[in-house]
């Protein structure tokens, strides 16, 4: 059986672009900023709800003691509760320049965990170098009693 070449097959011509549709990508942009901010408001809220329970309870069951260092996560839970505020208001009103205070908000909750880490991580090492040294003195007390 002999093959039959196929008759040429047409070359597809290009089809030209179309205009394009200006989209106003600021518009959208703020759109979804805003729908993002409103669907974690509630979580925003929660979260300070949580640290000003966790630092009440703290201050309580120390008799006001705590608020040595109680007043920190209290702080944060005020921070984080406004910043959900903001982010129900830039949500239901649809104005976009509620978003900034929003973020100036988690800005200033991520500062004051960030020094909290830092100064948690410093005391954690200061620890650490007070209790080996004495661990260290320790042990070769011990090896000399043990000649």
């Amino acid at each position: 059986m002999e093959h039959t070449p196929s008759p040429p097959q047409p070359t597809p011509q290009p089809v030209p672009n179309p205009e394009p549709v200006p989209v106003n990508t600021d518009a959208m942009l703020l759109d979804k900023l805003r729908a993002t901010a409103g669907s974690m408001a509630a979580w925003l809220k929660f979260l300070g709800i949580v640290y000003i329970i966790q630092a009440t309870i703290s201050i309580v069951t120390t008799m006001f003691i705590g608020i040595i260092f109680a007043w920190i996560p209290l702080w944060m839970g005020i921070v984080l509760f406004q910043a959900g505020n903001r982010a129900s208001t830039a949500a239901l009103s649809g104005r976009s320049e509620e978003l900034i205070p929003m973020i100036d908000k988690l800005k200033l909750y991520f500062i004051i965990n960030g020094i909290v880490m830092i100064v948690a991580i410093v005391i954690v090492i200061f620890v650490l170098v007070i209790f080996g040294a004495g661990f260290m003195t320790m042990f070769h007390e011990f090896r000399q009693m043990a000649y």
